[in-house]
């Protein structure tokens, strides 16, 4: 009688542990893998005569983003948000104009129980090459 008790707990576990581990690899090939299109199509080219008058489209980002975390993200995720922070060229300070060359993306949520997700990722417009 305890072996069977013993048997059944360890299933339970072994279980929901696959699932754990299985929805968190979920959330991070979503939010590790984000499409780089979705920010290469949220830099503005009006008005740019060279390569370093580019700059990031904040609407069209945030947008891009919103569309594509609730399409993949809210399947695992009940409640997640994603912040914006831009920053300015190599230095990484902060960007406050509205032409700032790189952007670092946070998502974050809670994942299960009081176990809380956070996953920062870059991006920067340099020489031809948007990810970082």
């Amino acid at each position: 009688m305890m072996l069977l008790l013993f048997v059944i707990l360890l299933t339970t576990f072994l279980f929901s542990s696959f699932t754990v581990s299985f929805r968190l690899q979920t959330i991070n090939r979503v939010v590790i893998y984000t499409p780089v299109e979705i920010f290469e199509n949220s830099i503005s080219l009006l008005d740019v005569e060279d390569e370093d008058d580019m700059y990031f489209n904040r609407v069209k980002l945030y947008d891009g983003l919103k569309t594509y975390y609730d399409a993949n993200i809210k399947k695992v995720f009940k409640n997640y948000n994603f912040a914006l922070y831009y920053f300015s060229g190599d230095n990484k300070a902060l960007c406050v104009s509205d032409r700032c060359k790189g952007v670092s993306v946070t998502v974050y949520g809670n994942y299960i129980f009081n176990f809380n997700y956070v996953r920062t990722i870059k991006y920067q417009i340099k020489e031809g090459s948007l990810h970082e």
